[in-house]
């Protein structure tokens, strides 16, 4: 200790007794005072916690040799692989290699197989025993197995310059089905034992971004996690909208007045014009009566459209007379047409045909090429209010007579189906919060198995709405998860709204 008026400090020291019976004595040097507080002596720190442990003498642990032979008998796949390999890393720390053989009597085995299986707790469940001859790892299916490799690596310690594992028989499996992350880091997530990552990818479409997630999926197999990519469709879909600007949500501007002369084009008042079967520029006579065609009255010039809609001086679209018109030259007319307001984010219209094309083909080619089972399209029903606001304003969505709220559960319909086409067993994972309008609009036609993600962040949400909230899905019939974010106070009220709602 180097400041004098430092402090308290956590100090911990690993240490190997061939004794139960044991004293702690503290001894300092120089001068000062030492305050001591909290002294315990504990078996190793295992997160989470083992749910049966039985602690043996410190006298039958396992000193790793300089070759870690391991042995793994049953069906096996990616995940197997990847823990070994976390594994020979850890070791190498130590001077130590892993080698893998096929033998009887190799001091690590890991035996897979349903005579394995830890009896009513699934596949993820396994049974580990470290004594001085060495590690065995039993469970039904390879998830289990994996998990205890990870035990494994925790356990590990150092004694006397060699690596060693503490002698114990444990009986293990999860208190939840699904344990992830959001964004995070998937090597510490599957050492902590869960086997989900929610990660914000993008849209994959380049082929160097295909690359990317196929590294990103490939890495997830390897760590026995489930990838759930999510990223943003109708709530700010910019991959749409690159393919074709005129796909975002609008502001529908009605009866602007304009004089024609001539056929001198005349700017529109607003950049950003959209123009798709859907809407476009319609000329009326000032009386609003007479409504003037397209292509044979006048002609509209386009001007700058490209998302992300903020260049610094946008080439304004503009309208002229064409020859033969029934627009009487110098006559005014009143103008109306859906343009873009930039925001950062800004919804698309699901009502376009071509939407629909783009994200059909995207969901199911993704899921049909890549091993994904979930996708989280961003339809979030506790953020949804700007969402709202913005198709709102739209000629298109005016037109059609449909509350935003149906077109989300549309376009969340259609995305699940999408993902269907490409593989069965995929499905959308469906971000809420409190049970607001929208959730009570939404949630009774959601496609069946969508999987609900409940979040809220703040410390005194999970108490305050988080038991309503997972009641009210549960009893839609829909499996239902929750994210606290990283307040630790939001944690531990979520983990109790889950521990009650179990």
């Amino acid at each position: 200790v180097s400041e004098s008026a430092a402090g308290w400090r956590r100090e911990v020291a690993p240490l190997r007794s061939v004794s139960s019976r044991l004293r702690v004595r503290v001894s300092a040097e120089g001068e000062g005072v030492v305050r001591i507080d909290n002294v315990a002596l504990t078996p190793p720190v295992v997160t989470p916690p083992f749910q049966q442990v039985r602690w043996l003498p410190a006298s039958e642990s396992f000193v790793v040799p300089e070759r870690l032979d391991v042995s793994v008998r049953g069906e096996t796949g990616k995940a197997i692989e990847g823990g070994l390999g976390l594994l020979a890393e850890d070791l190498a720390r130590y001077g130590s290699t892993v080698e893998r053989i096929d033998a009887e009597n190799a001091p690590m085995r890991l035996l897979i197989g349903p005579e394995h299986a830890v009896e009513g707790h699934g596949d993820e469940a396994y049974t580990l025993s470290i004594g001085p001859e060495g590690v065995r790892i039993r469970a039904g299916r390879e998830a289990g197995a994996f998990y205890g490799l990870m035990s494994v690596l925790q356990l590990l310690q150092e004694h006397e310059g060699k690596p060693v594992l503490p002698a114990c028989e444990v009986t293990d499996y999860p208190d939840m089905p699904m344990r992830g992350m959001l964004y995070g880091d998937a090597e510490q997530a599957a050492r902590w034992k869960m086997n989900t990552l929610m990660v914000s990818t993008g849209y994959p479409t380049t082929p160097a971004e295909i690359q990317a997630f196929r590294e990103l999926t490939e890495r997830c197999r390897g760590l026995k996690l489930q990838l759930i990519p999510y990223f943003l469709t109708l709530g700010g879909g910019y991959w749409v909208q690159k393919q074709n600007p005129n796909l975002v949500a609008g502001d529908w501007v009605r009866a602007e007045q304009l004089v024609l002369h001539g056929t001198e084009p005349t700017p529109l008042a607003n950049p950003y014009v959209i123009r798709t079967q859907l809407t476009d520029v319609v000329l009326t006579d000032a009386d609003g009566v007479t409504t003037y065609q397209l292509g044979k009255d006048y002609q509209v010039i386009d001007g700058d459209m490209a998302h992300p809609y903020n260049s610094v001086d946008p080439k304004p679209f503009a309208v002229a007379r064409v020859p033969g018109s029934a627009i009487v030259d110098g006559g005014t007319v009143l103008a109306s047409y859906d343009c873009v307001r930039p925001e950062t984010h800004i919804a698309y219209v699901p009502l376009e045909p071509e939407v629909r094309e783009l994200m059909d083909a995207f969901l199911t080619g993704l899921v049909g090429e890549f091993p994904i089972t979930c996708v989280n399209t961003s339809c979030c029903l506790h953020e949804f209010r700007p969402t709202e606001k913005q198709l709102a304003r739209d000629s298109r969505v005016i037109a059609s007579g449909k509350e935003p709220i149906e077109l989300l559960v549309d376009e969340v319909r259609c995305h699940d189906a999408a993902l269907k086409r490409g593989n069965p067993e995929a499905r959308v994972l469906q971000w809420a919060g409190n049970v607001g309008d929208y959730v009570r609009a939404a949630g009774p036609h959601l496609p069946e198995g969508t999987l609900i993600n409940i979040w809220g962040y703040d410390a005194n949400w999970p108490a305050t709405y988080g038991t309503e909230a997972v009641e009210y899905w549960t009893g839609l019939g829909f499996e239902t998860s929750v994210m606290p974010w990283d307040n630790l106070c939001n944690v531990q009220g979520w983990a109790q709204v889950v521990a009650e709602a179990r």
